[in-house]
């Protein structure tokens, strides 16, 4: 076990799972989790205002001294989170659709994305 918690963050309620996920996995780990309801919604903001959401949020969640920081949001993992990346010295997770699955199942290789604006339109995506 770590003896440092691992900290989890998003704008709404989605990371429970994520959450529920590393208990899991790590049942003795400790788990720092940050529901930024502030900020939120993270998927209408600019890449720009979203990155200084991030780095409050990374600054924040460091006077924690976690081993890991797990951005548990589409909006912010797609868009922001390599340029937010060199603003903390710990790793950080950001979660992302597993399309290649998606397409491998799909019997015409053509998946449908729901999502708020900054996602769909991604470069990524």
């Amino acid at each position: 076990m770590e003896s440092r918690p691992i900290a989890v963050f998003d704008a709404g309620i989605g990371s429970y799972a994520i959450v529920a996920e590393i208990q899991r996995r790590l049942p003795y780990q400790d788990v720092i989790y940050f529901a930024d309801r502030a900020s939120f919604p993270y998927g209408s903001k600019a890449p720009d205002e979203l990155a200084k959401v991030m780095k409050r949020t990374l600054r924040f969640l460091e006077t924690f001294e976690p081993s890991a920081i797990v951005v548990v949001s589409n909006a912010p993992s797609i868009t922001v989170l390599e340029s937010v990346r060199p603003m903390t010295r710990l790793p950080i997770f950001g979660v992302f659709p597993p399309l290649d699955e998606a397409l491998a199942c799909s019997a015409n290789h053509a998946v449908g994305i729901m999502g708020v604006e900054s996602l769909v339109e991604s470069g990524i995506l």
